[in-house]
């Protein structure tokens, strides 16, 4: 799957995991690093990290956002760790950069500090949120989120020592 298509309006893009095999948790910083195209020369991108316990109720733990405008960080502000990934993005808003329609450009979206034990049993969900186009005649499908390509889009989780969260889903990081 190369990319997935974010709708208008109240619909939302989830990605939840498996059930976890064990308790993870997860303190500090968010940020997702996201590969976005829009039909829309500026969108608001709204993101969502939830613990969805197993009777199937989910409870936001973390949110983010980001006006599509804002693509640049503040490289002396921003955090990152040793692989260069901006853990705790600081955008740079003193210049607002709309892209062409259908350009996909890196967003880096920060989070606040989350603080959660997602216990064994729960799943772990993002969840985007396009853009409210209530004042727009409907385009339809607006936004187009990389998912599995070149340049996937990703959601960076600061794990404690002494806890997998790779393992406690059953996937290969």
């Amino acid at each position: 799957l190369t990319s997935l298509l974010l709708a208008s309006g109240p619909l939302t893009l989830d990605f939840t995991t498996a059930p976890l095999t064990q308790e993870v948790d997860v303190v500090g910083p968010v940020s997702l690093i996201l590969h976005l195209s829009s039909l829309l020369p500026e969108t608001d991108i709204h993101a969502v990290v939830s613990d969805v316990w197993p009777d199937g109720s989910a409870h936001a733990v973390a949110a983010g956002r980001l006006r599509s405008s804002f693509p640049d960080l503040v490289p002396a502000l921003t955090r990152y760790d040793v692989h260069g990934e901006p853990v705790q993005p600081y955008p740079d808003f003193s210049t607002k950069k709309r892209a062409l329609p259908g350009q996909t450009r890196e967003y880096a979206i920060e989070f606040w500090p989350i603080g959660n034990r997602f216990q064994a049993g729960h799943r772990l969900r993002l969840s985007l949120v396009g853009t409210p186009t209530y004042a727009l005649p409907s385009p339809g499908l607006i936004n187009s989120v990389s998912v599995g390509s070149e340049n996937p889009s990703r959601l960076l989780l600061p794990v404690l020592p002494g806890h997998d969260l790779c393992a406690a889903i059953g996937a290969s990081c």
